[in-house]
């Protein structure tokens, strides 16, 4: 039998738009306090169970910035940093007290550059190149037994040409070709006992056009 979980959570923030608005920036400090904690848990034999294995709290800072460089070319980034853990240890778990919160990264950031222009009197050239960092954040609560995921780049290019009714596009998604560990579990029945990763997906060429009727 579990328990319904409770979690609260304060923010105090500021934004600035400065240079005439051509920058904005804006900063948000937060804490989470999470109390009986909902969590599935296994047995040896793989199947699961619900139970609430105790209380956690995460306090962390969220930046993003925002400048639009000229008419053509705008820049945007943003970072997260975390710091979880879990406060308290329902009782019969075993759970070591360096113990965190799952799932949940130190750090994270990302960035976004984009430039359009016209082409033609009608048409629009549209370029985006983002990247983005996931820190490393272990799978289970107790740092003995949990692997660690995460701690890899995304990225994502484009260029499209855009008009009032047509949209022709090409993507490339992971131009590095990484195969990182983004998720570290798959199979319940056989977890503890061979290492388990969910890779990347491999660069990825897409081609799109599109139209509005």
């Amino acid at each position: 039998m579990f328990q319904p979980d409770h979690l609260r959570n304060y923010e105090v923030g500021a934004t600035l738009n400065p240079f005439q608005d051509r920058m904005n920036l804006r900063a948000a400090l937060f804490y989470d306090d999470w109390r009986d904690i909902q969590t599935d848990q296994y047995f040896a034999s793989g199947l699961s169970y619900t139970a609430n294995i105790g209380d956690g709290r995460n306090l962390g800072l969220e930046i993003e910035a925002g400048w639009k460089a000229t008419h053509h070319l705008t820049l945007k980034a943003n970072a997260l940093f975390n710091e979880p853990k879990l406060t308290r240890i329902a009782p019969g778990y075993g759970i070591t007290n360096s113990a965190s919160l799952p799932g949940v990264p130190d750090v994270s950031f990302g960035s976004l550059v984009t430039y359009q222009r016209p082409i033609t009197a009608t048409a629009m050239l549209l370029l985006t190149a983002e990247t983005g960092y996931i820190g490393e954040s272990r799978l289970t609560f107790d740092p003995r037994f949990s692997p660690i995921m995460g701690g890899y780049y995304t990225g994502k290019l484009s260029a499209q040409v855009l008009t009032d009714r047509w949209r022709a596009a090409v993507f490339v998604s992971n131009p590095w070709n990484s195969s990182s560990d983004t998720f570290a579990y798959g199979n319940p029945f056989s977890f503890g006992q061979v290492r388990q990763v969910t890779p990347q997906r491999p660069r990825t060429w897409s081609l799109a056009l599109s139209a509005n009727f």
